[in-house]
């Protein structure tokens, strides 16, 4: 009976090595595998971590493009408003120039033209003989 039970013993405990390696070759292929997810998700962590790096710059590099736009649009706004006012002043010089312009025009036909004023002169020195001559005929 003893030799039954050593050699049951002997078998239950071939069996229970033969579990027990069975058992350590499955946690060793679980742990191979466990061990290639981890360093998938670790690759797979890096290019996650390289994809935000590259999100960054590009949100920087728009914040970027963003701040000079604006800036662009309020120079250019600033341009605009400045062209409108130029261009309203330029209309109220053109507008003054006219009225300048009228006002001379209506001078210029109110005044005497060359040959009223050639006449005008001549009988100015007319008038300035005439009065010398009196001048010497009363001397006389």
């Amino acid at each position: 009976r003893k030799q039954l039970s050593a050699k049951a013993d002997k078998a239950d405990l071939k069996e229970l090595y033969s579990d027990l390696t069975l058992a350590t070759q499955r946690i060793g292929d679980g742990t191979n595998s466990l061990e290639l997810v981890v360093r998938q998700q670790e690759a797979e962590i890096e290019a996650l971590k390289r994809e935000l790096r590259k999100l960054a710059a590009h949100r920087e590099a728009e914040e970027e493009h963003s701040a000079r736009l604006a800036t662009t649009k309020w120079v250019d706004d600033s341009l605009s408003f400045e062209a409108e006012a130029r261009k309203q002043e330029l209309a109220g010089l053109r507008k003054e120039v006219q009225e300048r312009m009228g006002a001379l025009e209506l001078r210029l036909g109110e005044m005497p033209s060359v040959a009223t004023l050639d006449e005008v002169f001549a009988q100015k020195v007319d008038m300035k003989t005439l009065s010398r001559a009196l001048e010497d005929r009363a001397t006389l």
